[in-house]
C-alpha cells in the first residue's frame, strides 16, 4: 500500500473510531448520564487510549505490524487526548456554538 494512502486511511479510522466517544460526551451528559454508559464509554475509550499511546510511543501499531513516521506517532498522541477529554459528564455539555 501506498504510504501516502495509509496514513489517510489511519487518520481515517481514528476519527471514525473517535466520534461516538465525541458524541457520547454531549449525548450521555447531565440528566442522561447513567453508570451503564458511562463505564461503556470508558471502556472504548480505553481501549483506544492504550493502542494510540503505544503507537506514540514506539511508532509501531499492533493491529496492522507497521512502523510508522513521527508524523502519525504525534496525531495518535492527540487523539489519545482528546479521547481523554470525551467523557460523559455530570454537567451538561454544549458545544461552544450553541446559544443555550
Amino acid at each position: 500500500m501506498n504510504s501516502y494512502l495509509f496514513y489517510v486511511v489511519f487518520v481515517f479510522f481514528s476519527l471514525v473510531c473517535y466520534f461516538p466517544s465525541f458524541w457520547a460526551s454531549f449525548a450521555w451528559s447531565g440528566e442522561n448520564n447513567g453508570a451503564l454508559k458511562f463505564y461503556g464509554v470508558a471502556m472504548l475509550n480505553i481501549f483506544f487510549i492504550f493502542i494510540h499511546v503505544l503507537h506514540a510511543k514506539s511508532g509501531y501499531l499492533p493491529i496492522i505490524d507497521k512502523n510508522t513516521s513521527y508524523g502519525a506517532q504525534w496525531f495518535s498522541l492527540f487523539v489519545a487526548v482528546a479521547y481523554v477529554f470525551s467523557m460523559p459528564g455530570a454537567k451538561k455539555k454544549h458545544m461552544w456554538f450553541t446559544r443555550r
